[in-house]
């Protein structure tokens, strides 16, 4: 369903970075759900997401949030991520848990502070626990020079791989190294699903400007940003204290629910954990069913704080 636009509002934050944001207004008593998107959903466009990777250091996005949530007087909420917004619901968990109910993780699981990031033992490791690479995509966006504008002249090709109908053609066409590009290459158009109801807009939103912007999130993780950013976050502060849930999407062959649930076990002690058999899109496959365990969690979080 698309958002009232009506409902869309402006923000500039205090270190100068300009945000759109979507805000439904319910009761004034009720809980304040704040929802983070990934790659390469849009809350409205891309086309004006900054290119310079520092930007999208996560200490600093985090930041940026808590002035929305100022800004809307926010004192607290329950933060709910999909894809990439996992990773900022991840740094609000380390950097302000004290301005959050609870926090909610779909697909993509809770990301601690690691061990700086290697790329290439990260494929190894995917190839050897899954049997095949699982982010070979990675370097298309990050270090070919010619990814967005390949992404714009075989559009279709794309939208239809970023949100598959078959969900198994990521281990295929998405994951393996150089897998991208030549699938986008051949011209092939995947069979549309059924979920994806708003093409028009996603691709007027992001054909706009294009994907440079929006590939960073990809880019400080694989030249150090990332792993630099996080070296202020204290071993104290990594494990999260308050509830947390986790979606997981037991036919996402990018985000593996087995290799999230690792992590999640050991730093979320208040860990809800439950299982849809549905890939990476959980949220638009099955809304009402994701909807359903979302809300009961929550009113169980907030019976648990009365």
């Amino acid at each position: 369903m698309a958002m009232d636009p009506t409902s869309l509002k402006q923000l500039k934050t205090r270190r100068g970075i300009n945000y759109s944001y979507f805000v439904s207004t319910g009761q004034p008593s009720s809980l304040t759900l704040l929802l983070l998107h990934g790659f390469p959903s849009t809350a409205y466009d891309w086309h004006l997401q900054p290119l310079d990777p520092l930007l999208y250091k996560q200490s600093e996005m985090s930041k940026d949030i808590i002035d929305i949530l100022d800004a809307e007087d926010v004192e607290k909420a329950i933060a709910i991520g999909h894809d990439w917004g996992c990773a900022l619901v991840s740094r609000l968990a380390n950097y302000f848990p004290e301005r959050f109910i609870a926090f909610a993780f779909l697909a993509v699981g809770y990301m601690p502070p690691s061990v700086p990031f290697d790329y290439e033992a990260a494929l190894a490791i995917t190839k050897q626990i899954l049997g095949y690479e699982a982010y070979g995509y990675w370097e298309f966006f990050v270090r070919d020079e010619e990814a967005d504008q390949i992404i714009k002249d075989h559009w279709e090709s794309f939208l239809t791989l970023s949100y598959p109908s078959d969900p198994t053609i990521w281990r295929t066409h998405l994951c393996p190294r150089g897998g991208i590009k030549a699938h986008l290459l051949s011209g092939d158009i995947a069979p549309s699903p059924s979920y994806l109801t708003e093409t028009a807009t996603i691709s007027t939103a992001i054909l706009s400007g294009g994907l440079k912007g929006a590939f960073n999130w990809y880019r400080i993780m694989l030249d150090g940003i990332t792993d630099s950013d996080d070296k202020q976050i204290s071993e104290s502060r990594q494990t999260i204290t308050q509830p947390v849930f986790f979606g997981a999407a037991n036919r996402d062959y990018v985000c593996v629910p087995a290799l999230a649930l690792a992590r999640m076990k050991e730093f979320c002690p208040d860990l809800t954990v439950k299982e849809f058999d549905l890939g990476h899109w959980v949220q638009l496959e099955a809304p009402d069913e994701v909807n359903c365990e979302l809300a009961a969690w929550i009113q169980g979080v907030t019976k648990a704080k009365l």
